[in-house]
């Protein structure tokens, strides 16, 4: 189980501080559905999550909800309402049994202020996080099998190359249906890029997948359904 001083950015943070963050965290033992927020709330805190999977959704303008990230143990979860003290931009839901750890904001801004190397690891990571769920409108504009090579490529950087999703969940971050979802993933195994399982996939072939999220021709196209 990751720990807290093992997860970005707290690991850049000396032992001291360490201790006094393990010491002031709330442990939150989460049942599949849980809320931990809502998009809109006013909050303050920062969530590292220990076990299990999270949703970070969107509630769009035409009033769909779309799942923009799904966070894997061993990583932080929108931190941003304990840097600029807004409301939550998304809603976190538990899709499985988690556990996360709950930090207080204003230990978090206090961290920020007195450890430079820590506040430069903890900016350069939630930039990166908003660059990847931030262009929406960009990953709409793409066919549906490159968005869908492509969260397979990004979920399997976060849990490596067995992917603990469902094809629902793979889905909802390319913004597509399920049955079209599954439609494209059984291409995808049939052309040997993947094994598909109950609630799971395996990535095989990263350089195929590499190349459709790009929307190249990897040179082993799956035979069309």
């Amino acid at each position: 189980m990751p720990s807290i001083r093992s997860t970005p950015p707290f690991d850049a943070l000396p032992s001291g501080a360490i201790e006094r963050l393990e010491g002031d965290s709330h442990r939150i033992d989460a049942a599949p559905g849980h809320v931990f927020f809502r998009e809109g709330e006013g909050g303050d805190w920062a969530f590292v999550l220990a076990t299990g999977r999270v949703r970070i959704q969107h509630l769009r303008a035409d009033g769909s909800v779309r799942t923009v990230c799904m966070v894997g143990p061993g990583e932080t979860f929108c931190c941003l309402p304990t840097l600029d003290g807004g409301a939550y931009p998304a809603t976190a839901i538990a899709a499985v049994h988690s556990v996360a750890h709950r930090i207080q904001g204003s230990l978090f801004r206090e961290l920020i202020g007195t450890h430079p190397a820590f506040a430069d690891r903890a900016l350069k990571l939630f930039c990166g996080r908003l660059r990847e769920s931030g262009c929406e409108g960009c990953a709409q504009a793409e066919d549906v099998p490159s968005r869908i090579a492509g969260q397979i490529l990004s979920m399997a950087n976060r849990f490596g190359e067995r992917v603990p999703l469902t094809r629902k969940e793979i889905a909802e971050l390319a913004g597509t249906t399920v049955e079209t979802s599954i439609r494209v993933m059984k291409q995808f195994e049939r052309a040997g890029w993947l094994r598909l399982g109950r609630g799971f996939l395996v990535v095989i072939d990263r350089p195929a997948l590499q190349a459709r999220a790009a929307g190249e021709d990897p040179g082993r196209e799956p035979r069309r359904v």
